[in-house]
């Protein structure tokens, strides 16, 4: 694709270019006038700093712009951009410089990057492909996409299914939304529809070395292949709090590279991070209350019941405070166990759905057993009782309650565990976000998205101010 602009990205203090205000923005111009861009030391002029090794410069400055073999003309105004480095235990900068005649700098302006891109600037950070996975022990959420600042998410059971072989193509009014995932000698049926295979097991993985197995990296791949996307550069997953730094190494290395995605086709991922889980939680929460600029200044606790842990982080700003932080498994799954195990002595047969037990909860709609609703609200006292142990167990990590000004609370488990956590903390306000399932993923995909415009898109502006034949 041609490029049709050039944008010179400029941090100074107060002039202007011909009466346009660049100060918080940018000058450009068309690319025909980079054909042949060079960057190099210009020779001194009489008292002023050599160009000196960039390792050992304080500013960097446009001085002037002069004609190129190459170079096209633009009007009358024959263009090249040079750079000269000022040294600083040489003698100062000179105050003005020319980019070309009749566009003065009477101060000095620091140039901060270059990029020739069409149609903006933010196309290099729009071009890097982001995108989040969240794979809980209850449930995969994943990003389907971005538009603006609403993020899109998805979800299905953290159910996989082996076989030995890959599953059937089924009839239109058969099929189902599934998609049978390779890992090793084995198929791996992942996706919303997971329910309707023929199994009365729950094959769930509920310990520390979930993030090992290969139903985990099944899920992680059902939401790769569910996301329709063929690379990605950024993948951000999350990571229980206790086991960020055990597995946060091991986990990035396993999502990078290229990944069978199943029904032939592959993602490849070229970079992947993990982050503790309430962390997406935090910057969701302060984007949507529109707090990222004073959160900074703030001491927050994120608190996420899960399906398999109680997670919970204290945040100066948006940087973990390790020793307050912590997770531990007593969540949602124990409560449906408890319930599903008081129902199994009550009607003298083994009762295992789990899903009828958690909709109940939820919504209040009755599981049917035997034909008949079954009331669970009498077993509500021992489900408030899990929530409060977790609870009491979180407040003997946290060491100034009084200090917390934001106490969010989110996660698949938030509506069961909300009660326990007022009374734990009587004298706060309690912050909720809506769908809290997937608040988050969410985060996740803020922090990719702030990490490839701070990060990523950099050496991709580099190599975009490089001239056509350039070594890389």
């Amino acid at each position: 694709m041609p490029l049709s602009r050039a944008y010179l990205l400029i941090g100074h203090k107060r002039q202007t270019a011909r009466g346009l205000d660049i100060k918080k923005s940018c000058l450009w111009f068309p690319t025909q006038v980079l054909d042949g861009l060079r960057w190099t030391s210009t020779a001194p002029a009489s008292g002023v700093a050599r160009g000196v090794d960039e390792c050992h410069s304080n500013e960097n400055v446009v001085t002037h712009a002069t004609p190129e073999p190459r170079a096209r003309r633009f009007g009358n105004r024959p263009m090249s951009l040079r750079r000269m480095q000022a040294d600083s235990e040489s003698a100062p900068m000179p105050k003005s410089g020319v980019l070309s005649r009749g566009l003065p700098w009477r101060d000095r302006v620091s140039l901060l990057m270059l990029i020739a891109h069409e149609p903006t600037p933010w196309r290099l950070i729009m071009d890097l492909i982001v995108r989040a996975v969240d794979v809980g022990s209850g449930n995969t959420k994943y990003v389907v996409g971005t538009e603006g600042t609403e993020i899109r998410c998805a979800n299905f059971p953290s159910i996989a299914y082996p076989s030995a072989s890959e599953t059937q193509a089924w009839s239109a009014s058969e099929r189902r939304k599934t998609v049978s995932i390779p890992i090793g000698h084995l198929f791996y049926e992942v996706g919303p529809d997971v329910h309707l295979v023929a199994d009365s097991v729950r094959a769930t993985q509920l310990h520390d070395e979930y993030t090992d197995t290969p139903e985990y990296m099944a899920l992680l791949r059902g939401a790769l292949h569910l996301m329709k996307q063929s690379r990605i550069d950024l993948l951000v997953v999350g990571l229980p709090v206790a086991l960020l730094h055990l597995k946060k190494a091991a986990l990035e290395k396993a999502m990078t590279g290229t990944h069978d995605v199943g029904s032939g086709k592959t993602v490849t991922v070229v970079k992947a991070l993990a982050v503790a889980q309430p962390q997406g939680a935090l910057a969701h929460y302060a984007s949507v209350h529109k707090k990222m600029a004073t959160i900074g200044n703030e001491q927050s606790l994120i608190i996420d019941p899960g399906s398999r842990t109680f997670d919970w982080l204290v945040a100066r700003g948006m940087r973990q405070v390790q020793k307050q932080s912590h997770s531990f498994n007593r969540g949602m799954s124990d409560v449906l166990r408890l319930i599903a195990a008081e129902i199994t002595k009550d009607i003298g047969s083994p009762y295992r759905d789990l899903d009828a037990i958690d909709l109940a909860l939820r919504t209040g709609k009755q599981p049917v057993i035997f034909q008949k609703s079954y009331d669970i609200t009498r077993f509500m006292p021992m489900a408030e009782a899990v929530a409060q142990q977790a609870v009491s167990a979180m407040k003997q990590y946290i060491e100034s309650p009084h200090s917390l000004q934001n106490i969010i609370l989110v996660g698949g488990g938030a509506f069961l565990f909300k009660k326990a956590v007022k009374a734990a903390f009587p004298n706060h306000k309690i912050h909720e976000v809506k769908e809290p399932m997937f608040a988050n993923v969410r985060g996740f995909q803020l922090a990719g998205q702030n990490y490839a415009r701070t990060v990523m898109a950099a050496p991709r502006a580099d190599q975009g101010a490089m001239p056509s034949g350039s070594k890389q």
